[in-house]
């Protein structure tokens, strides 16, 4: 219970080093204490106020400020500073509530707009309501600064937090529930938003986090989030866990978990740099995948699971594009596809290289690939472990692609028939190649048409199944150490 209790005698005269900080009750010692020492001062109780508008905002701890004022365009808010350069300092204390419910417009919690402007708050909760559409709060200033303590937690039927033009936002185990619009959204070059370790954000109809560092002056830098133990969960048809455009850094630190429930709603999306340990992503819809990557590089280390119930689990496309999955002999990371494949790189420029990972794929008899490389993609993998179900390819290379893997490689096919490598011959493609290195157990069958494949199988190595070349392009290679 936090109490350690200490032998011996307890003197009265240790108890001035008693400091009590309640504001209805204070000991004071005046030689020896009694009843006559001690001062009753008057309970703060929450009072109950209006909209509150203006360049210096101070509300007592507890307060509720209910919205009942329009701004100029007829919209009811909670808290509003003054546009322009005069900035606007607004504490909200400790335990604020701030509620706004308009039956017929846009409701607006909190709204900072002047620059150089500063909010401040500790276990703040923000509760919006509009007809046509609601915000909890916008940092609209340039270079505002946010600072909402613990436990903070932002309510809205639509956008959630919207900040941008190179301001900050702070917070820990912060909380963000809202529907129909995103739940955080971070606009601008220099704009950052640090969550702190153990925030949640849940959204229904929208994307979890969008970020893009598109607009404003580039010399403030790229936008950034960051997060430790973050949990993102949102529901709906291309509802993103995490939209990271360029000139964006996102950094959700170790055991952030994304989860999404919708077609087309990837976990994450990104053109930016990414990275995360312990990374856990599960999404269940049609066609969404659990990590696309379409410019830039996003790094995940040990002890991360990717879960795509019907889409793929990681795939690079684009210019420039790259993933790093990185487990470790004791921390080996996961991909399970119910998709078309496990990890994949599609543009020439493409490029996913993994370490100690398993990748499982189950299409219920459906054609599925473990590892998929076309269009000049390149795939390198370091002690992989490949388990195939019914109707699967562990390993596929097709227009001009690479696959490298080395140190100890197992494919697992469903049967000894079932192909465990191979590669498309493709007209008007150079031929394109898997090299594998090392120990390697093997349950399946390896076809090469027009296409390179160079198996190095090292002591210990064992294969079941069979092999096929066409003889195009100089075929298959195989070659057993002993």
């Amino acid at each position: 219970m936090g109490i350690k209790q200490h032998n011996g005698n307890t003197k009265a005269d240790r108890l001035a080093e008693l400091k009590i900080r309640s504001p209805s009750i204070q000991l004071i010692k005046f030689g020896a204490i009694g009843l006559n020492a001690i001062i009753f001062s008057p309970l703060l109780i929450a009072a109950d106020t209006g909209s509150q508008y203006g360049t210096n905002i101070t509300i007592n701890e507890g307060d509720r400020i209910t919205g009942d004022t329009a701004d100029p365009s007829g919209n009811l808010y909670g808290v509003m500073t003054p546009a322009g350069n005069t900035p606007g300092n607004i504490n909200l204390g400790n335990d604020v509530t701030v509620n706004v419910n308009d039956a017929s417009g846009y409701a607006k919690g909190i709204i900072i707009q002047g620059k150089n402007s500063s909010l401040t708050a500790n276990r703040l909760t923000v509760d919006v309501v509009g007809q046509t559409s609601a915000i909890g709060i916008n940092l609209i200033g340039d270079y505002t600064h946010a600072d909402l303590g613990t436990g903070s937690t932002i309510k809205s039927n639509d956008d959630g937090i919207i900040i941008g033009h190179s301001s900050t936002l702070t917070a820990t185990q912060f909380t963000i529930e809202n529907s129909n619009g995103i739940g955080l959204t971070i606009n601008d070059y220099g704009t950052s938003v640090d969550l702190g370790s153990g925030s949640k954000i849940t959204t229904d109809g929208s994307t979890g986090v969008y970020i893009g560092g598109l607009n404003g002056n580039n010399a403030n830098g790229a936008a950034r989030f960051t997060a430790t133990d973050l949990t993102i969960d949102v529901q709906g048809y291309s509802a993103m866990g995490i939209n990271v455009q360029k000139n964006s850094v996102v950094d959700l630190g170790t055991n952030s978990s994304i989860k999404t429930n919708g077609d087309n709603a990837h976990g994450l999306w990104s053109f930016g740099q990414v990275s995360a340990n312990a990374l856990t992503v599960d999404v269940t819809g049609a066609a969404a995948n659990g990590v696309e990557v379409r410019g830039g590089t996003t790094t995940i280390g040990a002890d991360s699971h990717i879960s795509s119930a019907q889409g793929g689990g990681l795939v690079t496309s684009g210019s420039d594009a790259t993933i790093n999955f990185s487990g470790t002999a004791a921390q080996r990371n996961s991909i399970f596809s119910g998709g078309s494949y496990g990890a994949s790189a599609q543009t020439a420029t493409a490029v996913v290289n993994m370490q100690n990972t398993d990748i499982t794929v189950d299409r219920n008899g459906s054609l599925a690939l473990g590892l998929w490389a076309l269009s000049g993609g390149r795939i390198t993998g370091d002690s992989l472990a490949i388990t195939g179900a019914a109707g699967a390819r562990g390993i596929y290379a097709m227009t001009n692609s690479q696959i490298d893997l080395t140190s100890d490689l197992v494919i697992d096919m469903s049967t000894p028939d079932q192909m465990a490598i191979a590669t498309q011959h493709d007209d008007g493609y150079a031929a394109s190649r898997i090299n594998a290195s090392g120990r390697m157990l093997i349950n399946g069958s390896v076809l090469s048409k027009g296409g390179l494949i160079n198996l190095d199988m090292h002591p210990g190595s064992v294969w079941t199944g069979s092999s096929l070349s066409d003889n195009v392009n100089g075929g298959k290679t195989g070659r057993c150490n002993e």
